[in-house]
């Protein structure tokens, strides 16, 4: 056998040789870092005695109730997912407006940040176009004196009838003067009522028009301060192109989705505290504003909606909120429901 074989064999023959020795220094030290606090080896203790030393966590992990005294924020968020509900504040209302047609942008009546009123003018496109066809709709509108003229002409034909019928009682006048001008008197009103059509239209194209040259001004949906202006002025804009988004801010709100065993136990309208992360505000106030009818079979919850406060505007949207749990009674008849 040459040397380069034996080197071989000898190699697992050593390993296999060294292998009890080494368990046996691995367990010995192992053992010895695990000795109670009565001094007895647990090694040495009975199945019953090592089971009923180690504690049994037997808590709900979605009710268990921990101190947030001296937590930083990355260990607040990770007891969140045990004993709390998680949700992010957002704007009770937000929109992001477009507009209907393509066109330049002419002027910005605001800037971001700006605070609007319900219907206040924020942007508006290249509007002489629409301008001058609608002083030539009511130029229209307002010089048909053919109505007029129509309306004059039903009052004569009518007092000519009147005093030929008066006539005809007397025996002054025909017949057949009578019925032509009863004749002329319906055309004359024939031509009025045809005249009125025509300043209905022309009032119409007026509207119409009106409604054209107001598309090309983006207002304010609601009461609420400019978040973002996506385009300057002389830039192109079309239809579904974002311009202008605004957000009301002075009510924020929170979507939060509760285990089944809280459900029945949250009114609309109760008053609940919400933890959040900022350093000066550590709970805020928050009202129930909407409690879904209907649990998720999936995840075993439902959804909430609770409503804050903000009329100082000291919070920020978008920030993460924590409902602790332990506000809320848990009915006995449900299951609760698994973590995410």
């Amino acid at each position: 056998m040459s040397i380069q074989t034996q080197r071989i064999i000898f190699f697992p023959t050593l390993v296999l040789s060294l292998a009890p020795t080494l368990f046996a220094q691995t367990v010995g030290s192992d053992v010895s870092t695990r000795i109670s606090a009565t001094g007895q080896d647990e090694e040495t203790q009975s199945p019953t005695q090592a089971s009923s030393s180690a504690p049994v966590d037997n808590s709900d992990p979605w009710t268990t109730s921990r101190s947030t005294e001296k937590l930083s924020v990355d260990e607040r968020e990770q007891q969140w997912h045990y004993d709390a509900c998680i949700g992010i504040l957002q704007p009770t209302q937000q929109a992001v407006l477009r507009p209907g047609t393509t066109g330049n942008i002419q002027e910005l009546h605001v800037q971001e940040g700006q605070y609007v009123k319900h219907q206040q003018s924020l942007l508006t496109l290249d509007d002489r176009i629409a301008q001058a066809r609608l002083e030539l709709a009511k130029i229209e509108a307002e010089g048909n004196a053919a109505e007029r003229t129509a309306e004059i002409d039903v009052e004569l034909r009518r007092k000519e009838l009147a005093l030929l019928r008066q006539a005809g009682e007397s025996a002054a006048a025909s017949q057949f003067e009578i019925d032509r001008k009863a004749g002329e008197f319906e055309r004359a009103v024939t031509v009025q009522e045809s005249e009125r059509r025509r300043t209905k239209q022309l009032l119409g194209s007026v509207r119409l028009s009106q409604a054209e040259l107001d598309t090309l001004t983006l207002t304010a949906p609601f009461d609420a301060y400019v978040l973002r202006i996506h385009k300057d002025v002389g830039n192109s804009i079309g239809p579904g192109e974002d311009a202008i988004t605004v957000v009301q801010l002075h009510e924020l709100k929170s979507e939060l989705y509760l285990p089944m065993q809280y459900f029945g136990m949250v009114d609309i309208g109760r008053k609940l505290e919400l933890t959040v992360l900022l350093p000066d505000r550590d709970t805020i106030s928050a009202e129930v504003k909407y409690v879904s009818p209907v649990i998720n079979p999936a995840s075993g919850s439902f959804r909430c909606v609770l409503t804050v406060d903000n009329a100082d505007l000291k919070i920020p949207s978008g920030l993460k909120v924590s409902l602790d749990l332990n506000q809320l009674p848990a009915a006995s008849h449900f299951t609760a429901a698994k973590a995410p």
